[in-house]
């Protein structure tokens, strides 16, 4: 009988475990070989464009092509994918004389925006075994019309 009762309890304990967080690997498209540091994050909605997103990690830009991150752990959720080629290492968004963003930039679902990016437009559902990103990088001097 202890036996039995010894087995069942460590069942559902295992079985109330929750599941681990899954990786999300983010690739960012058409990065230019401008030297610098490709810094890419994951926001959530409170912190969207707002504050520092919860997830965020950097790699060197020695090449031009296709930079892949990984974020380990992350909690399933709706987040948007962002990068910044911050060419300086100031670790800020440059600007330019116009008030427009003088570096490269990505956002996740950008293709579908039809104005300001909201979070809603951007949001990509990370289910617990986790997900793979593409996220185009778009640089000013390629911006046309604004």
């Amino acid at each position: 009988m202890n036996k039995v009762l010894l087995a069942l309890a460590a069942l559902s304990i295992t079985a109330a475990a929750p599941a681990p967080d899954g990786d999300v690997t983010v690739t960012v498209t058409g990065v230019k070989a401008k030297g610098g540091t490709l810094r890419v994050g994951l926001y959530t909605e409170p912190t969207f464009l707002r504050a520092a997103p919860p997830h965020m990690t950097s790699a060197p830009v020695s090449a031009a092509g296709d930079v892949t991150v990984t974020f380990h752990g992350v909690p399933k959720g709706d987040y948007a994918a962002t990068a910044l080629h911050d060419a300086d290492n100031d670790n800020q968004i440059t600007m330019g004389t116009d008030g427009r963003m003088a570096e490269g930039t990505a956002l996740s679902r950008s293709e579908e925006l039809k104005g300001m990016p909201t979070f809603d437009a951007a949001k990509i559902a990370v289910p617990a075994s986790g997900a793979s990103i593409r996220i185009a990088m778009s640089y000013p001097e390629d911006r046309t019309g604004w």
